[in-house]
C-alpha cells in the first residue's frame, strides 16, 4: 500500500488496540506473533501464502477501515480468507525434473516451494516420486506421466489460497 495509506492504517490499528509488526520486505519469514496479514485480495505473496498455511487471516485494508468506523474489530469473514486447515501438513511432495528445470528460470521458485511445503506447510519434499502424495510438475508437463496426483506451481498456490473459496470464508 502507499506510504500515506500505510500510516493511516497503522494509526487505526493502534487506536483499536492492535499492534503492527513491520515485516521485512526482503525476508520471506512471517513473524509468528502475526495474527492477520493485510493484503490486497488478489495478492499471492510468500507471506500471504504462509499466513494461509499457518491459520492466520489474510484480510483487506477495508477490514481495518470498517473496524475503525465501528470502534471495535469486526468479524473478518467478509473481508478475507483463513484456511480451514493446513492442507499440506504431513503431505509428501516430489519435484519433477521438468519442474526443476522450469524453476531455474523463475528466481526463487525452488526456495519458495521448499519454504511453503516444509517450513509453513509442515510437509516434506521427498527424493523419489514413489514416496510422494503428489508431484510438482511444470506447466507443460503431462500429468498422465505420473501415477500420483500432480500440481503445477499455479495449482499449488490455488490449493493453498484459492482466489474464490468454495466454502464460506473463515469456515
Amino acid at each position: 500500500y502507499q506510504r500515506r495509506v500505510h500510516g493511516e492504517v497503522n494509526r487505526m490499528i493502534a487506536l483499536l488496540g492492535g499492534t503492527v509488526v513491520q515485516l521485512d520486505q526482503r525476508s520471506e519469514k512471517l513473524d509468528e506473533t502475526v495474527t492477520h496479514v493485510i493484503s490486497p485480495p488478489s495478492a499471492r505473496t510468500i507471506k500471504t501464502l504462509a499466513a494461509a498455511l499457518t491459520d492466520k487471516w489474510v484480510v483487506s485494508v477495508f477490514w481495518v477501515h470498517d473496524s475503525h468506523k465501528a470502534g471495535a474489530w469486526v468479524a473478518e469473514d467478509s473481508y478475507g480468507y483463513r484456511a480451514p486447515r493446513n492442507l499440506l501438513r504431513g503431505k509428501k511432495a516430489f519435484i519433477s525434473p521438468t519442474f526443476r528445470q522450469a524453476a531455474s528460470r523463475a528466481p526463487g521458485r525452488m526456495q519458495h516451494a521448499r519454504i511453503l511445503m516444509e517450513e509453513y506447510g509442515k510437509g516434506i519434499l521427498v527424493e523419489t516420486a514413489d514416496e510422494a502424495d503428489f508431484v510438482f510438475i511444470a506447466t507443460r508437463e503431462n500429468p498422465a506421466a505420473w501415477p500420483q496426483p500432480t500440481r503445477t506451481w499455479e495449482q499449488f498456490i490455488e490449493h493453498i489460497y484459492p482466489k474464490n473459496p468454495q466454502q464460506p470464508i473463515g469456515a
